[in-house]
């Protein structure tokens, strides 16, 4: 009993090793969700888990090209909401689904040219 409840704490211990980025962006809560729903997320070409969780409150929209290439879709995210003093923000979008289900949610948003936004969770659709 002792061998498999080590081999079950080893199993776990590289899987969260191996998710450490994504279970930073997500939370445990989105890798239980993933496991119990799946996922279907398309990626900007030039994304990573790691290089995503770089960004951070205040680095400009050309650091954050730097680091990721261009979005997959640039939006004004607060347009048509109540937030009147957010109206001028510029959102990237780093990931969407392709077939309008679950996925991993990254997102951006810019005030001026200035990162004021990270959103990173994992969506249930």
């Amino acid at each position: 009993m002792k061998k498999l409840a080590l081999l079950v704490a080893s199993i776990a211990s590289v899987y969260l090793v191996a998710k450490y980025d994504v279970i930073r962006l997500d939370g445990i809560s989105g890798e239980i969700w993933n496991l119990f729903l799946g996922e279907n997320t398309q990626y900007a070409p030039d994304y990573s888990h790691s290089d995503f969780a770089k960004i951070s409150i205040g680095m400009s929209q050309q650091q954050v090209e730097q680091i990721h290439g261009k979005p997959l879709v640039v939006w004004k995210p607060y347009e048509y909401t109540k937030y009147d003093s957010k109206k001028h923000f510029v959102g990237y979008e780093y990931s969407q689904s392709p077939t309008s289900t679950h996925y991993r949610l990254r997102q951006v948003y810019f005030d001026g040219n200035k990162v004021a936004e990270v959103i990173s969770y994992f969506y249930v659709d």
